[in-house]
């Protein structure tokens, strides 16, 4: 992620790639008479109206004045606070699935802006796959990575503040390096050995300045074999790419004990599947009138 200084209304001008991997919440939507409900079963702080799937859900209601409502049961399984985009996930899914249950008849691009509104990366979940982001992460164009790579995802179990990361940054050495080389990531597809010197996320000289041991994390999966590591985001979580699963499932016994890992493979999964499991879903539901989103 490189960050190319601040804009006029307060947002940061950013350069980055969006990979979607195969780690998701478990979503659950019964549809109700009016009323808006979100609990998350194993985090009670995520339940309520300051959950983005809530938040969601209200924005399509209140926009398009529809009467009905939805009770959301959310299941966490991708971590808190870790520069993952999980909450931003699961309102791209909220705006997709209650297009389709509540029947608004609303276009991709329709959605899309409005997810924008919620959060940056919104409308990315929206679309699925691997894409850059341009302007605040909103301006998408998807690209194709042509391997099959394995994710060793590693998570510290801390919380790292975004405000605090984007407030700590130096962008006088950010803004000198502008003609950032993400856009050009398309000739680097073939060349994964230059990913290292290529592909930097700026935040990493911020966050591993105070909490180094995510640093030590990063060499480690460099050591394992990773041909490619980074810092997610903000963080706090810390990636390893390789080429093969065994390398990456070796790579989890050299982690330190207190890290939960994950390994785990790029997926597709955009507005399109959704629409089309929510169709299933409305076809084949039961009487009760559950609908469950994986």
């Amino acid at each position: 992620m490189r960050i190319l200084g601040k804009r006029a209304d307060g947002y940061h001008s950013l350069e980055t790639i969006f990979q979607q991997v195969g780690l998701h919440d478990d979503i659950e939507l019964i549809p109700t008479d009016g009323d808006i409900e979100c609990v998350c079963e194993n985090n009670s702080s995520l339940s309520g109206e300051g959950n983005l799937c809530w938040k969601a859900a209200h924005l399509l209601q209140e926009r398009t004045q529809y009467a009905n409502g939805v009770r959301i049961t959310l299941l966490k399984r991708i971590p808190v606070g870790a520069g993952l985009g999980g909450g931003s996930s699961n309102a791209a899914v909220i705006l997709a699935a209650l297009n389709e249950l509540w029947n608004l008849g609303m276009t991709q691009d329709e959605l899309s802006t409005r997810a924008a509104g919620l959060g940056s990366d919104v409308p990315f979940f929206l679309k699925g796959g691997t894409a850059i982001g341009l302007g605040k992460g909103e301006q998408l164009s998807s690209i194709f990575i042509p391997h099959r790579y394995w994710f060793l995802l590693v998570d510290p179990k801390i919380e790292i503040s975004t405000a605090w990361a984007y407030r700590s940054l130096k962008y006088d050495l950010t803004i000198k390096e502008k003609n950032c080389k993400f856009a050009r990531l398309g000739t680097l597809l073939e060349k994964p050995q230059q990913w290292k010197s290529t592909l930097i996320n700026d935040f990493e000289e911020v966050i591993f300045k105070k909490y180094s041991f995510l640093e030590e994390i990063k060499h480690t999966l460099y050591n394992a074999g990773a041909f490619y590591s980074s810092l997610s985001g903000s963080g706090a979580c810390v990636y390893g790419i390789f080429s093969k699963k065994t390398q990456a499932l070796k790579g989890t016994a050299q982690l330190p004990d207190s890290c939960q890992s994950y390994v785990i493979q790029p997926v597709l999964f955009g507005y399109n599947e959704i629409r089309r499991y929510m169709r299933k879903a409305k076809e084949f539901r039961k009487g009760d009138g559950e609908i469950l989103a994986g």
